[in-house]
């Protein structure tokens, strides 16, 4: 649900001899003040920090709560409410009926996130919420470059040169990479890397309104610290998804920089042993341990889904052991929570009904999105950047982590609010986006 773009603004009533004004309440007024104050800086800091997120969308939804209570507006569906009722509902039956009823329940908590794409459709305008994806974008491309600077320095738990002594902890902990990879201000190059894909397609549709040097200077970065995560299945999202924006849209832009990315990746692993072994070991299904993981996790997950098709295991409660693994690979002292497919893990928590609810939602976000495109390419490149991540979901659940769910689900309502209030932007190859 959406909340009407302008509730009770400003009204003129009529009665005999005598003219009423109603005006939005000074206390709604200063209450959209703060909240668009909250979004703004909600933008800046999704790809920074988890925790000053969390703090800025909780005053921006308490300042929602209090414009509701004193409006009262109307609202408007946006499509994906019934899906995610009926995926929530799926859900906590699967979870009661489970072996561990308690821990499924809790392990719901994250599905409140939602309320990050609600607070983001509710509130601004159109020059605010275009203000909010500049934001983001500068958000993003200073995490990248400290991916870039992670990478190039090379430092990494336990492996750092003498002299880093002298620095404060917490600053030598933040330019370690994970294992040799660049994780920016998160903990994980896996949803590091799953942030710039969506913040990557938003600054190439931010480029196509209007090409100015910092969106150029921006997708360098974001594409180089992409590469520097190390992450492969968003390695090859990112191009699926550029191949696709070029050819369905028959933009010979996003064309031109596909092909521009495919001969410097081309270039880069030519020269870099490590990106050159990296991109080698996605066909290695034989001696790289990553890959025989997953394809055991898939074989197991298949078997979870044969013993419990209609219900599953319940939400939270996937347990593989490194013995159940049929290829190996893994630590002999990991625990294997997620199918590393966030496909195969929604049919294993929820059975079958409940991937077929999940798929609803999917289509339902990604029908809003494509709608929403209508205001730009800015928009356009959010909807892309949901194709890239329904590809990166193959090799992974980015769905259960929640700074990508944020990031997305904010991004995901400001298309939505753009595409209902906002005219049409044109791009300099086409009169009209859609």
């Amino acid at each position: 649900m959406a909340l009407d773009p302008q509730p009770l603004e400003a009204m003129i009533l009529t009665k005999g001899p005598e003219t009423v004004n109603l005006e939005k309440p000074k206390i709604s007024s200063a209450a959209r003040r703060v909240s668009d104050g909250a979004m703004a800086g909600l933008a800046l800091a999704l790809p920074l920090s988890i925790a000053i997120s969390n703090l800025f969308w909780g005053v921006a939804l308490l300042m929602v709560l209090v414009t509701l209570a004193v409006e009262r507006p109307r609202f408007r569906w946006t499509g994906v409410e019934l899906p995610w009722v009926a995926g929530i509902g799926i859900a906590v039956f699967s979870g009661l009926l489970s072996d561990r009823p308690a821990h499924s329940l809790w392990s719901l908590r994250s599905e409140i996130l939602v309320v990050v794409f609600l607070l983001a459709a509710h509130t601004g305008e159109a020059p605010a919420l275009r203000q909010r994806l500049s934001l983001f974008a500068v958000g993003a491309t200073v995490a990248g470059g400290l991916g870039i600077l992670q990478k190039g320095l090379g430092w990494s738990a336990g492996s750092t040169p003498a002299w880093a002594a002298v620095l404060p902890g917490k600053l030598v902990h933040l330019l370690c990479t994970w294992g040799g990879r660049a994780i920016g201000f998160y903990n994980h190059p896996i949803t590091f890397a799953e942030m710039l894909l969506l913040a990557g397609a938003l600054v190439l549709g931010l480029a196509l309104v209007r090409l100015r040097p910092v969106w150029a200077a921006s997708g360098a970065i974001l594409f180089l610290a992409v590469l520097a995560s190390g992450t492969r299945g968003v390695w090859m999202a990112m191009f699926i998804t550029l191949s696709l924006w070029g050819f369905l849209r028959r933009d010979r832009k996003v064309l031109g920089v596909f092909l521009l990315l495919a001969a410097l990746s081309a270039l880069l692993v030519s020269v870099s042993p490590g990106l050159r072994g990296r991109t080698a070991s996605i066909v290695n299904t034989k001696s790289d341990s990553s890959n025989r993981i997953r394809m055991g996790l898939y074989a197991k997950s298949l078997e979870l889904v044969r013993d419990h098709p209609l219900v599953g295991v319940g939400p939270g409660n996937v347990v593989i052991l490194p013995s159940e693994l049929r290829w190996g690979g893994s630590p002999p002292d990991m625990t294997w929570t997620e199918t590393h497919n966030m496909y195969l893990q929604s049919v294993v928590e929820r059975g079958l009904p409940g991937l077929a609810v999940f798929l609803w939602l999917l289509a339902a976000v990604g029908r809003l999105l494509w709608r929403a495109a209508r205001s730009g390419p800015p928009a356009l490149g959010i909807f892309f950047g949901f194709v890239g991540l329904l590809f990166a979901g193959i090799t992974e659940t980015w769905t259960n982590d929640s700074e990508v769910v944020l990031c997305f689900y904010f991004l995901a309502g400001t298309a939505w609010a753009l595409g209902s209030r906002a005219a049409p932007v044109q791009n300099s190859e086409t009169k009209t986006i859609l």
